[in-house]
């Protein structure tokens, strides 16, 4: 069961995505549970995808084209996140947030302890 303690980090790398977040990040926010953050991994994106994320206070991160790989790209993601949990979306989350859509566009990862032991979800 998610408490009030549940403090979710939405996760979200990019490029040239400014009219999908213009769509998602509003949409997020309207969710029953809102993120404690969301972070955005921009890949040197040439539209105004930064500065959206900006706008939106996001935090934001921007990378390289070429150092952009899905797992290291994730890694910095949760190393600037402060959730409980992460959440990890693509490009299909915009579709997913649509009133009566089923599938899910997030990949769902616990919060790590020091030791590398997965802590339990609440």
């Amino acid at each position: 069961m998610l408490t009030a303690n549940f403090r979710p980090s939405i996760i979200i790398p990019t490029l040239n995505a400014v009219d999908h977040l213009a769509v998602l990040l509003p949409a997020l926010k309207e969710q029953s549970l809102p993120p404690l953050e969301i972070v955005v991994i921009d890949s040197s994106s040439e539209d105004q995808t930064g500065e959206l994320a900006e706008r939106e206070e996001c935090v934001i991160e921007v990378i390289s084209r070429e150092a952009f790989d899905h797992g290291s790209t994730r890694n910095l993601g949760e190393q600037l996140s402060r959730g409980d949990v992460f959440f990890y979306l693509g490009r299909v989350a915009r579709r997913s947030l649509l009133p009566g859509t089923t599938h899910s566009a997030a990949s769902i990862k616990p919060k790590c302890s020091g030791d590398g032991a997965t802590n339990a979800l609440p």
